[in-house]
């Protein structure tokens, strides 16, 4: 176990050269409605993508319901720091794009495979989000050099991360980078 968040932060964890994805809302699907507690959000399973990753994916398949789980957490950081950048918009611990490290990619893979049970998918967005997650891939090749500052971003994603699901959740999604 690793000592603490400062100790996280300064591993060598690099975004360079790395594929990335993140979600975005497009369409508010049932204006008003409030996000789910995260503890509730990861009382939803759905067997039948966690099957079928593990059947594809067999190198994960020991770890396929965690991997999940690690997906809802990340849906649900992903729309806590949305609503946190709309309601402090100066605040500079939430000014990042929060993104999917390619260390992230296991979680990535059970996302595609989710997104292949449309409906589910849909239905699950819209009750726990009330709103639709669209999938956007290489978002941060996308930006203009001198536009996209990978180390800060980073280290505000960790933050964040650590702060709000816990040094677990960020072991287990940087594993590879972080260094005894």
């Amino acid at each position: 176990m690793l000592p603490g968040k400062e100790s996280l932060l300064i591993q060598s964890i690099s975004l360079a050269g790395g594929n990335h994805s993140t979600f975005r809302s497009l369409k508010n699907l049932t204006r008003g409605k409030a996000m789910k507690p995260l503890n509730e959000l990861l009382q939803y399973k759905n067997p039948a993508v966690v099957r079928r990753f593990a059947r594809e994916l067999p190198a994960y398949a020991a770890n396929a319901d965690q991997i999940f789980s690690d997906l809802l957490r990340f849906f649900w950081a992903s729309k806590r720091h949305s609503d946190l950048r709309k309601e402090f918009p100066k605040n500079e611990a939430y000014d990042f794009i929060f993104i999917m490290d390619e260390e992230m990619k296991e979680v990535d893979l059970i996302w595609h495979v989710f997104l292949l049970y449309t409906q589910d998918y849909m239905d699950f967005c819209e009750n726990y989000f009330g709103e639709y997650y669209h999938h956007l891939p290489d978002i941060v090749p996308n930006f203009k050099e001198g536009e996209f500052d990978a180390e800060t971003n980073l280290e505000r994603f960790l933050n964040f991360v650590y702060d709000e699901l816990g040094e677990e959740v960020v072991e287990r999604w940087f594993s590879k980078s972080l260094v005894e």
